[in-house]
């Protein structure tokens, strides 16, 4: 075990770190199914996604194919993405089933730097 991990456990343990639950940032609800008990680090944390609210899909606005190419790499390398597409047009997803976020550079600068994550 790292020791950057040990200091954390520490401190959740101290009760310096807690965790909370909150309702669903897109619909409100409050009733989640469970898709992991421990985040990338092994640490304790749960990962859930509600049972009623709509699914999230990000649409990262990019200046060319170039930056979109980054962009989907950096999407491939992450466990949480999934349905990764570069489009040259503005995909259209219906509003009562899909909670489409669109995001450019100065929201997430990071996912267009070549290879982030």
């Amino acid at each position: 075990m790292s020791a950057a991990k040990k200091v954390v456990e520490k401190k959740i343990a101290e009760g310096v770190y807690q965790f909370e639950s909150v309702p669903c940032g897109l619909c409100g609800g409050e009733d989640f199914d469970v898709i992991a008990t421990k985040d990338r680090y092994g640490l304790d944390n749960r990962v859930v996604t509600c049972k009623q609210g709509r699914i999230n899909k990000l649409i990262f606005i990019c200046e060319d194919r170039n930056q979109a190419e980054i962009v989907a790499d950096n999407a491939r390398r992450r466990d949480d993405q999934k349905y990764i597409n570069i489009t040259t047009t503005k995909p259209y997803y219906n509003p009562n089933r899909y909670l489409a976020q669109v995001k450019t550079i100065e929201d997430y600068p990071s996912w267009y730097q070549v290879r982030y994550f």
